[in-house]
């Protein structure tokens, strides 16, 4: 078993990010695989018999203990910054149209809806036609 212990270690203290908490894991992990030592059937599984004790263990660290919880209610989530319709082209785009008198902007969107799929064919390079 010690021979696996360095892997177990640098396993461990890639879970949890701390070296105290990597050393405490490994030493549970080895605390449960000798009392459980008869469960090896094979000892060439030994390494992956290990690496689950030890990922079980630390699972078990967090059903152990009680996570952090934030109160919706207390946040302040209000969004005052421009919604994404209003940025970038689609801006640029809907001010155009805006600007347009009713008659204009309609037959210009029937036209480009209509036109726009039928003037490009395979092998065409051809630009749809744009409203005069």
């Amino acid at each position: 078993m010690r021979a696996h212990s360095g892997e177990l270690y640098r396993y461990a203290y890639w879970l949890s990010g701390d070296s105290a908490l990597a050393q405490d894991l490994v030493q549970e992990t080895f605390l449960r695989a000798w009392r459980s030592l008869d469960a090896l059937r094979e000892t060439v599984a030994a390494k992956a018999w290990l690496t689950t004790i030890l990922r079980r263990e630390h699972a078990r660290l967090y059903e152990r203990k009680p996570m952090p919880t934030t109160d919706l209610a207390d946040l302040d989530i209000s969004d005052t910054g421009p919604s994404p319709e209003r940025t970038g082209e689609d801006a640029v785009m809907r001010a155009a149209i805006a600007k347009l008198n009713p008659n204009t902007e309609n037959r210009w969107c029937c036209r480009c809806s209509a036109d726009f799929p039928a003037t490009r064919s395979r092998g065409s390079s051809a630009s749809p036609r744009r409203p005069s």
